[in-house]
């Protein structure tokens, strides 16, 4: 993509000459199943990806917030016009023919669908091993798995494939991978985000969610996809906040952790935590982690 986007500015004949022979080898490679080590399912042709860029190109609108960000997609999502599989052969022919209401809210904000991203079969899975298309693997290492079942995701972040990508999570699917790739990823509350024209693990815990390089990435991105939708009664009426400021207001310097991972409130601290046999232990990033005996937990 790269060098069409040099071509396109240093020599437009060539380039415009490559467009068709692009369009002409996509076929092959996209049965191929060799992209990015399985990253991809189903990659947009890259002429389509090139108008889009050229379309934005010559009239960009920067007051967007994805203005040409290049964002992929969970193959669990539904795009209009594009094959969603969720990982399963039993849906290898089935293109959509309308949009998911998260995609729909990325795209409404200029970012550029660059592909559909591998996951375990059906959301069920936790590696993107058992995916029934293809295997993923960790870009970090090659002999290691991404996690699932939204491994394509983190590895797609992880791989700098793309500056952000979209996934779900009923029972960590967002969260593991993310910690397996080193990507930063949100599991939202359950309501917060729209899971319309997303295909279900299990209705009544999934979420919708994203990975990025880093958390802020991920705050502009939720401020995009949260909300309530008509088209799930589930979201809840809560307005969206600036989510990107609100993360500058944590004061990581007094949260207290408990080392399995539970927040505990300074009154019961003081209450729970006062005797010696527990030591307070200063982290580098100026989070304190409690060695606790899990009795306290059960008061």
């Amino acid at each position: 993509f790269l060098i069409f986007l040099l071509l396109k500015r240093t020599n437009p004949k060539l380039y415009w000459l490559l467009i068709p022979i692009s369009a002409f080898i996509y076929s092959p490679l996209q049965d191929s199943g060799g992209h990015l080590f399985g990253l991809i399912m189903w990659l947009l042709p890259p002429i389509s990806i090139i108008a889009i860029i050229y379309l934005f190109d010559k009239k960009p609108n920067f007051d967007l917030k994805l203005p040409g960000i290049p964002i992929a997609v969970k193959d669990l999502f539904c795009t209009n016009g594009l094959k969603t599989t969720a990982g399963s052969k039993i849906l290898n022919n089935f293109v959509p023919t309308y949009e998911s209401t998260v995609t729909q809210n990325i795209w409404n904000e200029g970012a550029i669908l660059l592909g559909k991203l591998n996951c375990d079969e059906f959301a069920m899975g936790g590696s993107t091993e058992n995916s029934a298309l293809r295997k993923t693997v960790n870009p970090v290492n090659h002999d290691y798995v991404p996690g699932g079942s939204s491994g394509g995701s983190s590895a797609a972040v992880a791989a700098n494939f793309c500056a952000g990508s979209i996934g779900s999570d009923t029972g960590g699917s967002i969260r593991q991978p993310a910690s397996f790739c080193g990507a930063s990823g949100l599991k939202v509350s359950y309501g917060r985000v729209s899971r319309y024209g997303v295909m279900a693990m299990a209705s009544s815990l999934d979420t919708i969610g994203c990975l990025a390089k880093t958390p802020e990435d991920c705050a502009i991105i939720l401020e995009i996809i949260a909300g309530e939708d008509k088209m799930d009664g589930t979201t809840i009426k809560t307005p969206v906040e600036n989510y990107l400021e609100e993360i500058g207001k944590i004061d990581c310097e007094n949260l207290l952790l408990t080392k399995s991972g539970g927040i505990i409130k300074e009154e019961k601290i003081k209450k729970s935590f006062g005797d010696e046999k527990n030591k307070l232990v200063i982290q580098p990033v100026g989070i304190i982690v409690i060695e606790f005996l899990n009795k306290y937990f059960d008061n």
